[in-house]
């Protein structure tokens, strides 16, 4: 339901975690992440039980890879980010 309602609203568009993304590299959790959400795409992320989130950021601007991941439990650990960024750049590269 998530990714229909996303892709619907063209939400990539105004997403505050691709906007994140696109200003630098590296790996954050949302709740680090102070880009203003307007459409308030992370609280609707939310409701979906996508509750706390994490993001990759890797790659020059001409080739950027921005990936994210969520759970509905608790804020990933940061051994789990760093595993995750590695995955991200690997498939990057």
């Amino acid at each position: 339901a998530w990714t229909d309602l996303y892709t619907e609203q063209a939400y990539a568009l105004r997403d505050p975690i691709i906007a994140w993304g696109f200003s630098t590299t590296g790996a954050a959790r949302w709740s680090e992440i102070a880009i203003p959400d307007p459409f308030d795409i992370l609280g609707q992320a939310r409701a979906h039980g996508m509750v706390f989130g994490i993001a990759v950021s890797t790659g020059p601007m001409r080739s950027r890879t921005i990936a994210s991941a969520a759970r509905d439990d608790r804020e990933f650990s940061d051994a789990e980010i760093a595993a995750f960024a590695r995955i991200i750049e690997h498939l990057h590269h």
